[in-house]
């Protein structure tokens, strides 16, 4: 018997040792959600088993403080497998250190059981000056060109045109929506990659409405958010959404598709 063979015989192999389901760190995505990173990819079933990452009642959130739980209103898939969004029900307090936890009943993708961590302490976002300044214009285009200029619209005064406001964030949240998953590099699960024509199953509707929600609520100017989803008679998928803004208190309605020919960015 070769040395490797009695090595991995009597002391265990490292290399076939299966990696540990964990938590490795947790972070603010906004003020009122938190990215949670895994060793593994996790098991994203139904929200309702006791297994699945996605049943909000395996969670915890709450200052290291007081340790008083704060509600919690879902938990979402990202992009990457490795990662889930813990959605509250109200903004934490950006000047307190929370501790998310989840139930040691979470599996992995693989069937793995949850192993210590099974919790990670996060600080509130901090804001600097440079970071709280927000768009408040932009350039003001069509789908389909409508002049010599193309897309773009041509103001009284003979420069472009822009717009700000409830349209400004009405094209900021449907570009989100339509815009291909971790479009942006340096915007991590930015994107929904809704198609226009693309076939999708009642159940698959149910995630729609959920990812819907929770991407428009990563709109920093965005305070709360509600989702329908509709199918026609010809199966035709209908998404109504209204958001609300914080700096006006005003609701954005927007149904998509928006016509059978253009959508106005």
């Amino acid at each position: 018997m070769s040395w490797g063979i009695y090595w991995g015989t009597w002391f265990g192999s490292p290399a076939h040792s299966p990696l540990p389901f964990s938590l490795v760190r947790a972070r603010a995505y906004t003020n009122q959600a938190v990215l949670v990173t895994f060793t593994k990819p996790v098991f994203f079933g139904s929200p309702t088993l006791v297994t699945s990452v996605l049943n909000a009642s395996l969670w915890t959130v709450a200052p290291t403080i007081s340790g008083v739980a704060l509600n919690i209103q879902g938990v979402y898939p990202m992009a990457t497998d490795t990662e889930a969004l813990v959605y509250l029900a109200s903004p934490f307090k950006s000047t307190q250190v929370h501790r998310i936890t989840l139930a040691s009943t979470a599996m992995s993708a693989d069937g793995t059981a949850l192993s210590d961590p099974k919790y990670a302490d996060f600080p509130g976002l901090t804001y600097t000056a440079n970071q709280l300044v927000k768009t408040v214009s932009d350039l003001r285009n069509n789908q389909v060109p409508s002049s010599p200029t193309g897309c773009l619209v041509v103001g009284s005064n003979g420069d472009y045109a822009r717009e700000s406001g409830e349209a400004l964030y009405r094209k900021l949240i449907l570009r989100r929506l339509i815009s291909a998953v971790n479009s942006f590099r340096h915007l991590p699960g930015y994107g929904s990659g809704i198609q226009e024509k693309e076939p999708i199953s009642t159940t698959d509707m149910i995630a729609l409405k959920f990812e819907v929600q929770s991407q428009v609520m990563l709109e920093p100017e965005v305070s709360e958010a509600a989702a329908s989803i509709d199918r026609g008679m010809q199966g035709e998928i209908t998404i109504r959404l209204q958001a609300r803004l914080k700096k006006t208190n005003t609701t954005v309605n927007i149904t998509y598709p928006m016509s059978p020919t253009a959508v106005s960015l």
